[in-house]
């Protein structure tokens, strides 16, 4: 497998990406680019308003937030299950439009 992704309904208007993985070997291929698209997809087509995403703030994680905010994900405080984490995570959302 080269890589993963999950996506979450929160309510009927909003999802949010659980998971994304992508193995060592396939890294700087395209694959998470192409996962990313296809999570974007199919939340559009179940008229999700709002798609929401969580990364870490450590600088490893840096290459994920740069792909996030490419595909116009913004910066926005957090959703209520990651509240009492808020300093750990990042929160992203993307108007599904």
């Amino acid at each position: 497998m080269c890589g993963c992704g999950t996506l979450k309904e929160l309510d009927v208007t909003t999802a949010e990406i659980k998971s994304m993985r992508t193995a060592k070997a396939y890294r700087g291929k395209g694959i998470a680019s192409q996962m990313l698209e296809h999570i974007i997809q199919t939340a559009k087509r179940r008229s999700y308003k709002w798609l929401y995403l969580e990364t870490e703030a450590l600088p490893e994680f840096l290459p994920a937030r740069a792909l996030h905010i490419k595909y116009g994900f913004e910066y926005c405080g957090p959703i209520d299950q990651y509240i009492a984490q808020w300093a750990r995570y990042e929160q992203c959302c993307l108007l599904c439009t």
